[in-house]
């Protein structure tokens, strides 16, 4: 393993080592010519054949241009191991991200990104030579700034010697992983470009249900002794996937490969067909709002709490106890409170207040009617004879009068007129008494 700060090949400085495997390494290290940082990846081969090799693969993949490959930019070897520089795309790995936020990816977002690796491999797979990748896993895809898919680690890194050796035509690169690895790979029967759908598949396998498959050999020894599958569908881990496209995920899966799709462009068109069938999927579901979650009261929430219950409570009982009491007041301090009420004996001791004369009854109200004359008293009767008996005389030593001077009155008793001096002054009329009743009209 290298050191940070080691120089390689006069030119490329290590910075951090990114990720550790059984024979190399990938680190991020400086290109001091370009001023660039890049990915180095190492290669311990002690075997002539191997070096070879790895020679051709770099030689290869330094010529393919796809957006979904890393660039390769160099290759070199020293006394101890072979190196290659590369595009380094920084982030986490799927499978780091897969096991930080604890649960699968969304469906759709899986199956575009299937939509982006079957087209890598369609260009791998037809390219003069055929590469075949044979490790595609959670661990060796990446995600760039913008979102795209990329396909990194030829098997050269995490127990991926990163040899290669012509087969049938095809450069084919050394070493898998077993849960994501073709049954034809674990036993060295030789590898297909449908070997790689069927990573392509246990990879899309895992990223949607959160689980590693089962590898193909024990499925293999599993449905040998009692005729079923352990791999269970994918429809029913997550039924919300189209039942199509769930169907040509499991049939890439097959242990035969010629049960599986013929080409990644095949599969790619199946995957694209159960898609437009299903638009809905093209959609992002939005998942429902959670429900709320009770917020558990901190200790000195509940401490108010119960001393608000408790002030409540001691205030309603006091106030209780001072309603009950005060109706029945205490014996001491009742004297200044409450004064007895005054006796009669003391009522009539006090002087009365000064009232108005009070008006004599009536004693004639239940007589029969009379004259007003018999119901007036006699000192009012003998009155009233002097006042008339005055009255004449006046009338008689008066002169007579032709005309009027004033307005004149018409006399009540119909005999002439009267002027104003023929009436009695204020002085001389009689004046009545309050015990008097009133006069009554004469008829």
């Amino acid at each position: 393993m290298l050191n940070p700060g080691t120089l390689l090949h006069d030119r490329y400085q290590v910075a951090r080592i990114i990720k550790r495997g059984g024979m190399g390494a990938v680190y991020e290290v400086l290109d001091r010519r370009l001023g660039r940082t890049v990915a180095l990846k190492e290669s311990q081969l002690e075997q002539e054949e191997l070096r070879r090799a790895f020679e051709r693969e770099a030689s290869l993949l330094a010529n393919l241009n796809h957006v979904a490959l890393p660039k390769v930019f160099d290759h070199f070897t020293d006394a101890h191991a072979m190196y290659m520089v590369m595009e380094l795309i920084p982030g986490d790995d799927l499978s780091t991200q897969i096991e930080q936020q604890h649960q699968p990816f969304e469906v759709e977002q899986v199956l575009q990104w299937a939509d982006e690796l079957l087209d890598v491999l369609e260009y791998l797979h037809t390219h003069l030579p055929p590469v075949v990748h044979r490790d595609i896993k959670p661990s060796n895809l990446k995600l760039t700034a913008k979102g795209r898919m990329v396909l990194i680690d030829f098997g050269l890194a995490k127990g991926a010697a990163g040899q290669m050796r012509p087969t049938l035509n095809s450069l084919s690169v050394l070493g898998y992983t077993p849960n994501f690895a073709p049954l034809e790979q674990i036993h060295c029967q030789g590898t297909t470009p449908r070997s790689d759908l069927y990573s392509l598949a246990a990879t899309l396998y895992s990223l949607m249900t959160g689980l590693v498959p089962i590898d193909a050999q024990q499925r293999e020894i599993a449905r040998l002794k009692s005729g079923t599958d352990p791999l269970l569908p994918i429809q029913i881990l997550r039924p919300e996937i189209a039942s199509g496209a769930a169907a040509v995920i499991m049939r890439a899966l097959e242990i035969d490969p010629s049960g599986r799709p013929a080409s990644a462009a095949a599969m790619r068109s199946e995957l694209q067909k159960a898609r437009v069938a299903r638009p809905e999927l093209l959609t992002k579901p939005v998942p429902p709002p959670p429900p709320p979650v009770a917020r558990e009261k901190s200790p000195l929430a509940r401490m108010w709490l119960l001393v608000t219950a408790l002030v409540i409570a001691v205030t309603a009982i006091v106030s209780a106890i001072i309603y009950f009491n005060s109706g029945k007041p205490s014996a001491v301090g009742s004297e200044n409170q409450n004064p007895p009420s005054p006796s009669p004996q003391t009522t009539s001791q006090t002087p009365p207040n000064p009232s108005p004369p009070q008006t004599l009854p009536n004693l004639n109200q239940n007589k029969p009617a009379v004259s007003e004359r018999e119901d007036r008293p006699k000192s009012q009767s003998k009155s009233a004879k002097d006042d008339a008996a005055n009255d004449r005389r006046k009338a008689k030593s008066a002169p007579p009068k032709t005309a009027p001077s004033e307005k004149q009155s018409p006399n009540p008793n119909g005999k002439g007129v009267l002027g104003p001096g023929d009436f009695p002054s204020r002085s001389e009329r009689p004046r009545a008494n309050a015990n008097t009743p009133a006069r009554s009209k004469r008829p």
